[in-house]
C-alpha cells in the first residue's frame, strides 16, 4: 500500500475510497489523504449526509442521502451501496484500490464490507468511528441483538443486499478480514489487527487562548428516545448544568448533536448557554475558535479535542455515572472510563 515517501514499483496507480457518515470521519479522511498518501495516489470520499436529498458531486467527494434510523436505513443504504460500488469499480479499472470503512453497525458499511466484489481482506482498511471503536464488545447482547434484527429485517423485506450480523466490537470481523485499523491513539484499540496511529492535529495559535474571557463548550449527546425518556434526559441535563456552573464564570456555549432533542437544547439555552449551530464537527470547530474548557457526558469529541489541543484545553466528562449505565454494561462502563482517563479527561 502506498504511504508517504514510498511507492510500489509494480503498481502504476492506487485509489483510496473512504466511506464516511459523520463530519468527524470526513475530516479524518480529508486529512489522512492529504498528509499520509503518496502524491501519486488518487482518493475519493463518499459522505452520507442526513440533510442531503439527492447525490451531489464534487471534485473528490460524492455526498449521498443519509439516514437516521432503523427503518430509513434499508432503502437509502441500498441506493448508496449501488452507487458507491459502481463508482469504485469504474474508477479503479487500472491499478489497485483500497476501501476504508468504519462502524459495521452502519448499514452502508455493513453491505459494502460483505460484498466480495468490492471488499476483501487485502484491500479493506477500517478507521475509527468514535470511542466505541476502542471498546472490546464481544458478545454484547444489545449490539448483537440489534444486528440480528437488522439481518432478519433485510431477509423479510427481500433487501437487495443482506445485512450481516456480527460479534466482537463495532468493527465486527475486522480483526481477520481487514488489513489494519486507523485512528488516534491506535495502540488503545482492542484486538490484534495491525494499527496505524493517525490523529487530526491543527493547533490554534496561543494568542487566541490569551485573549478575552475563558470559554466553555458543552458537546450534546442524543439521549432521548435512544437510551432514556425525555424526563430522565432533562434531569441529567440539569445536573450537568449545575456541575458546570462550579467551574466558575465562563462564557458558555452549547453544540447540540444533530440527533439532539429540541427540549434538551432549549434547556441549555435557558440556562445561559449560547447555541452553536454548525455542520462542522467539534474537532474542526476548535481549530477555528478558542475554548479553554470542553465538557460532555462521554462524547468522543472530548478525547479527540484533548488530543488535538493538549495542555491548551481542559476536558471534562460530566455525569458519567448517570449516563454510562443507560448505554453500556458494567464491564464496558469500566473500559470507557479507563479509556477517557487514558486520553487525560477529568470527571465532574
Amino acid at each position: 500500500m502506498t504511504s508517504t515517501g514510498s511507492l510500489k514499483k509494480d503498481v502504476e496507480l492506487e485509489f483510496h475510497f473512504f466511506v464516511c457518515h459523520t463530519p468527524f470521519q470526513r475530516l479524518l479522511a480529508q486529512q489522512y489523504c492529504r498528509l499520509q498518501l503518496d502524491s501519486h495516489a488518487k482518493y475519493f470520499i463518499f459522505y452520507e449526509d442526513a440533510k442531503c436529498n439527492s447525490p451531489q458531486h464534487y471534485e473528490d467527494t460524492l455526498v449521498l442521502p443519509g439516514y437516521d434510523g432503523f427503518f430509513s436505513a434499508k432503502g437509502k443504504a441500498e441506493f448508496n451501496v449501488e452507487l458507491i460500488g459502481n463508482t469504485i469499480l469504474e474508477k479503479s479499472t487500472v491499478g489497485k484500490y483500497y476501501v476504508y470503512l468504519s462502524d459495521l453497525r452502519w448499514t452502508t458499511n455493513n453491505y459494502l464490507f460483505f460484498r466480495t466484489d468490492i471488499a476483501s481482506p487485502d484491500n479493506t482498511i477500517m478507521f475509527v468511528d468514535g470511542l466505541g471503536s476502542y471498546l472490546d464488545r464481544k458478545d454484547p447482547i444489545k449490539t448483537l441483538g440489534y444486528s440480528c434484527a437488522k439481518q432478519l429485517f433485510s431477509v423479510l423485506t427481500r433487501a437487495k443486499f443482506r445485512y450481516s450480523s456480527f460479534t466482537g466490537n463495532y468493527f465486527g470481523y475486522d480483526k481477520c478480514r481487514a488489513l489494519k485499523v486507523i485512528g488516534p491513539r491506535a495502540e488503545l484499540i482492542q484486538g490484534t489487527i495491525e494499527k496505524e496511529d493517525f490523529s487530526i492535529v491543527n493547533l490554534p495559535s496561543i494568542e487566541k487562548f490569551q485573549a478575552g474571557k475563558e470559554k466553555l463548550l458543552f458537546l450534546g449527546q442524543p439521549l432521548v428516545n435512544r437510551c432514556c425518556s425525555e424526563a430522565t434526559a432533562q434531569k441529567i441535563a440539569l445536573k450537568a448544568i449545575s456541575k458546570v456552573s462550579n467551574l466558575g464564570p465562563l462564557e458558555k456555549y452549547y453544540k447540540p448533536h444533530h440527533f439532539e432533542s429540541n427540549t434538551i437544547k432549549e434547556l441549555f439555552y435557558q440556562h445561559g448557554f449560547t447555541p452553536i449551530e454548525t455542520e462542522s464537527c467539534v474537532e474542526e470547530l476548535i481549530t477555528n475558535e478558542s475554548y479553554q474548557n470542553i465538557v460532555s457526558y462521554f462524547s468522543s469529541g472530548l478525547a479527540f479535542s484533548k488530543l488535538i489541543l493538549g495542555t491548551q484545553v481542559k476536558c471534562y466528562s460530566v455525569c458519567f455515572e448517570d449516563v454510562a449505565p443507560l448505554v453500556f454494561r458494567k464491564k464496558e462502563q469500566h473500559e470507557l472510563k479507563s479509556l477517557l482517563r487514558d486520553f487525560d479527561i477529568a470527571f465532574l
